[in-house]
């Protein structure tokens, strides 16, 4: 004999199997591998459709513009004002097994 809670417990999994079931009868998809089967038409949205160009406030002329980077002091002068000053990039650093000068180290050619 069955206890209460396993009585309920029955109760509910035939319930939901009951339920998927009933979902699974009421959604029913035409067969996919059925060439004849009814489907809705296909509809394109280009992924463009709602692209909007860019709107600048005010158009330069080229001329403007080269005489506006000059007078901050050329690309870098852009960043004028920032806290930390400008460093020329540093040499690599050359340890023993770097020695330049040639390929000579390769053994060079061999007829």
């Amino acid at each position: 004999m069955l206890s209460r809670m396993q009585s309920a417990a029955f109760a509910l999994l035939m319930l939901t199997l009951g339920l998927a079931d009933a979902a699974s009868a009421a959604d029913k998809r035409p067969d996919p591998a059925d060439p004849a089967a009814d489907v809705p038409p296909h509809r394109y949205v280009s992924d463009f459709a709602s692209y909007r160009p860019p709107q600048f406030e005010q158009k330069l002329d080229w001329r403007q513009a080269n005489d506006t980077v000059r007078d901050v002091g050329g690309h870098a002068g852009a960043l004028k004002g920032v806290d930390e000053p400008l460093r020329p990039p540093q040499p690599a650093q050359s340890g023993p097994g770097m020695k330049h000068g040639g390929h000579g180290h390769h053994g060079g050619h061999k007829p």
